[in-house]
């Protein structure tokens, strides 16, 4: 996992001072990280931003599990349904 921070980091840097890599980075992010060794694991997704100093940031982030469905006991437990604890 560090030699894989350490791409990210490297790609972050060069996009720095790369305005075409930088825009490839926008327009095209799975291309570019595949060229650069990296991929996105499953699970995760990627934001790519860039600040008013035209800083661009990579972020990998562990995408939310929305598909999950609650048991009848988390059910009950967020409406209300256990009663009142003595």
């Amino acid at each position: 996992m560090a030699n894989d921070r350490e791409k990210w980091t490297r790609l972050e840097e060069k996009a720095a001072r790369d305005d075409r890599l930088r825009q490839r980075l926008l327009d095209d992010l799975t291309t570019v990280l595949r060229e650069n060794g990296l991929q996105v694991p499953p699970g995760y997704t990627v934001h790519v931003t860039e600040d008013a100093n035209k800083v661009l940031r990579l972020k990998l982030e562990v995408e939310p599990n929305i598909s999950a469905e609650l048991s009848d006991d988390e059910l009950d437990q967020v409406a209300g349904g256990r009663g009142p604890s003595v």
